[in-house]
């Protein structure tokens, strides 16, 4: 059998590419999602569909989407590329199709200035195309409904309940600016998006109920997303706002317990970071919490990435012990080395020349995710990776001991940080 790459030209290539989604997921109608990011979602053009066609017969046989999106780090925008909706017919699995497919993926990416690659993948396979576990996703805090009180007599606050429509997507809007400013990355939400998220996407498994906390007086004051189907037992909260007060909180999981007892679910899986608010709330009244998941991330040119974040890095620099620092920083890849050099705080980034650069911070590129994504410190990675280190402390034996600022420079500019993607669709 041979195969060539294909982007969709027709919609009846569409409707075929969704018929083999459904073969390749059933009973799951991953399909019928597929037919629905076809001819709504916003952003999403037949570009951006990648498929392998048996020369043959003409009929898709691997496909995967490249789902856009925007993500922000403090304000500055990312341009963000999902490899969504992965799937090979099971009688062509073994061919490298998906090999095939990421490499025309790969350079779209690049042509195309993507910042970031994501998937919400399986574990164990994405790491053979450069993607690694860089930002905490679907976590489990297990809040079991004895827990919930049925009454909340001393409540300064009462609410009403309704659910979300198109008319409040200004303020749903606005709770996301405020979820966004408590996050180093966040996704960033347009209109058209909000717009899909309360309409096309009920019809979809990813469709959710948008609830709307009122006061009495009818204004709106917090929000809250549950999904309809998902990971786990549970009825999932995986949205709310996130200046909830702990009397908004306490009405909003008694709503869900009521719901959540109509469902014959066990608990409320509350699927939020855990140092968020919400979060932290819900383990205050007894949740269990387990390990999170983790998003599969890949940056496809690191050099363009760091000079994309600039500004971030200049900031974290004027609010530590760098501030009026000038010098220089080596990061090297092992393969390749970019240097960060600094004056005064201000600072230029370009690809590392071969003269030693003084402070030098040895890191392997499937370890440049997780650090300057904040999803652990340097030190927490060298737990079991010995090969992320500050140079000096390693490599470079002298008579007398070095000075060694490249782990406190690394550290200030990367630190560990609080993150969580609300989903787009």
């Amino acid at each position: 059998m041979t195969f060539t790459f294909k982007t969709p030209d027709s919609r009846d290539y569409e409707t075929r590419v969704s018929t083999l989604l459904n073969n390749v997921f059933h009973p799951e109608r991953v399909g019928d999602l597929a037919s629905s990011f076809f001819r709504y979602l916003p952003g999403l053009t037949p570009e951006h569909w990648f498929t392998m066609a048996d020369d043959k017969t003409g009929e898709p046989v691997a496909s995967f989407t490249l789902i856009p999106w925007t993500w922000e780090l403090n304000g500055i925008r990312l341009k963000v590329a999902e490899m969504g909706l992965v799937g090979t017919l099971a009688s062509c699995r073994g061919e490298g199709l998906m090999r095939k497919l990421n490499r025309h993926f790969d350079a779209y990416v690049l042509e195309k200035g993507y910042d970031l690659c994501i998937i919400q993948g399986i574990p164990g396979f994405y790491h053979n195309f450069g993607y690694h576990y860089a930002i905490e996703f679907e976590s489990h805090i297990d809040l079991p409904l004895a827990l919930i009180p049925d009454s909340m007599p001393d409540a300064h606050e009462s609410f009403v309940f309704r659910k979300a429509g198109t008319k409040d997507i200004p303020f749903l809007m606005a709770q996301d600016a405020d979820y966004r400013n408590a996050n180093a990355f966040s996704v960033y939400r347009s209109q058209a998006e909000w717009d899909y998220l309360l309409t096309h996407s009920r019809d979809t498994e990813y469709g959710s109920d948008f609830w709307i906390l009122e006061t009495p007086d009818g204004s709106p004051r917090f929000y809250a997303r549950v999904p309809l189907q998902g990971f786990g037992h549970g009825l999932i909260l995986s949205e709310v706002s996130e200046a909830i007060s702990h009397d908004g909180f306490l009405a909003l999981v008694r709503h869900l317990k009521a719901l959540a007892t109509q469902t014959e679910k066990p608990h409320i899986r509350v699927n939020l970071h855990r140092q968020s608010p919400a979060g932290q709330m819900a383990q205050a009244m007894g949740a269990g919490v387990n390990r999170p998941y983790a998003w599969q991330i890949k940056i496809p040119d690191a050099l363009s990435f760091l000079k994309r974040i600039r500004p971030v890095l200049e900031l974290r620099l004027a609010a530590g012990m760098f501030r009026e620092y000038t010098g220089a920083l080596r990061l090297d890849l092992y393969t390749e080395a970019i240097d960060l050099a600094i004056h005064r705080g201000k600072i230029t980034i370009v690809r590392g020349a071969d003269e030693d650069a003084g402070q030098t911070f040895c890191i392997p590129k499937d370890l440049i995710a997780p650090l300057v994504l904040g999803y652990r410190s340097w030190e927490e990675l060298q737990h079991c990776r010995p090969d992320i280190f500050p140079a000096n402390q390693h490599l470079r034996f002298k008579p007398a001991v070095q000075p060694d600022e490249a782990g406190l420079l690394t550290g200030t500019l990367f630190p560990k940080t609080r993150s969580w993607i609300y989903e787009r669709f």
